[in-house]
């Protein structure tokens, strides 16, 4: 995607914003009219977001960052500890559960972004250049775990300028000037 209306497409998506004009339809929902605490329901069980900078919170742990949009969903402590562990696991990083974001790499930080989202159970995640702050071995190695999220029924949506990086993706829209240029299936 170039520049151009990423970011209104994205808070469109994960139903931070509601669209001016047009409809927007989530599982066969219309949001387009939305109040906002529907729109936080859907944002805080079904869309994750995960960010450019990580979003992290730097006094909290990594569980603790990861366990974060859990303590709004109906769960008992050992839920919510499950959910974390295996988040953890499964972007390698359960080792890391103690220490704080300031003390772990950037590729560490969006992985434990990335084990927000999956913690969750969202069905969509959004990313917003995830990579762009990262190496090209650990920019591999994150996309690796967002097609192996693929993989498994989620869907992602990834947000990027480094046709690298979007190489991996089934589908590529390009906007411009908040209009389709292409949408094409790769």
């Amino acid at each position: 995607m170039t520049h151009g209306g990423k970011t209104t497409l994205l808070n469109i998506i994960g139903c931070m914003d509601v669209p001016t004009s047009g409809t927007y339809i989530f599982d066969e929902m219309d949001l387009s009219h939305e109040k906002e605490k529907n729109l936080s329901a859907i944002r805080g069980k079904r869309i994750a977001f995960v960010f450019q900078h990580f979003a992290l919170i730097d006094e909290y742990t990594v569980f603790e960052n990861v366990e974060v949009p859990l303590l709004k969903q109906a769960l008992s402590k050992a839920e919510r500890k499950k959910k974390v562990t295996s988040a953890l696991k499964t972007v390698g990083i359960a080792e890391l559960s103690g220490k704080k974001p300031t003390h772990i790499s950037g590729g560490q930080k969006q992985r434990v972004a990335i084990a927000r989202a999956i913690a969750c159970g969202a069905e969509v995640i959004l990313a917003d250049e995830p990579t762009g702050a990262l190496d090209s071995k650990t920019s591999k190695e994150i996309m690796g775990i967002f097609s192996d999220l693929n993989a498994t029924g989620k869907t992602v949506i990834l947000i990027t300028y480094d046709r690298q990086i979007a190489s991996y993706a089934k589908r590529l829209i390009t906007i411009q000037d908040g209009r389709i240029l292409s949408d094409e299936k790769m």
